[in-house]
């Protein structure tokens, strides 16, 4: 199981599954430290939670909603917490901690601006990290305050929302929303 921030207010749900109290201890550990750096940001995962989408569909709390994802995850024992692309040591259950820091990481390894391009489009504001040469190696994408996944389905967001924003000159000059690259 991965995107760990959906589990926050079900954890303790969670964390009963793993196969020894130190797997216990650092799923409570991921939660507790995901919910951390979103207040760091200045972001409250509970704030917005339920989305009205969620609402729509039925859910009434976050609880409810981390419940639903937990259960999806299956009940075999846990054993094994990850961090992102980190790979796996043992066969079974595996959870993996929150993508920011996987995030973090990715910037940090191939030298991406600090500060993203951002942008909004609908209810997606848009994070669009570049490397020293202008050239845009990572977009994020944040839905009603939580960062979000792009699952296959959605995937018409790689053309609409990255690919589209590239153009070319006649002489073959690249650009990227308007600066070269």
């Amino acid at each position: 199981m991965s995107e760990s921030i959906e589990w926050i207010g079900g954890e303790h749900v969670v964390a009963k599954r793993a196969a020894t109290p130190k797997i216990h201890n650092e799923i409570i550990e991921v939660c507790r430290a995901c919910e951390e750096h979103l207040k760091a940001a200045g972001q409250d995962c509970r704030a917005g939670q339920p989305t009205p989408g969620n609402k729509a569909g039925g859910l009434s709390t976050l609880d409810e909603k981390s419940l639903g994802c937990i259960r999806k995850g299956g009940t075999r024992p846990i054993v094994e917490v990850l961090d992102q692309a980190q790979r796996p040591t043992k066969h079974g259950a595996i959870v993996t901690a929150p993508i920011a820091a996987y995030l973090r990481n990715l910037i940090k390894l191939y030298g991406l601006e600090e500060k993203p391009l951002q942008y909004t489009c609908g209810e997606i504001r848009w994070f669009v990290y570049r490397n020293a040469n202008k050239i845009p190696m990572l977009t994020v994408g944040r839905v009603a305050g939580m960062t979000h996944a792009n699952y296959p389905r959605e995937s018409w967001i790689a053309y609409d929302e990255f690919l589209c924003r590239f153009s070319k000159t006649a002489d073959g000059t690249l650009y990227y929303m308007g600066e070269k690259v």
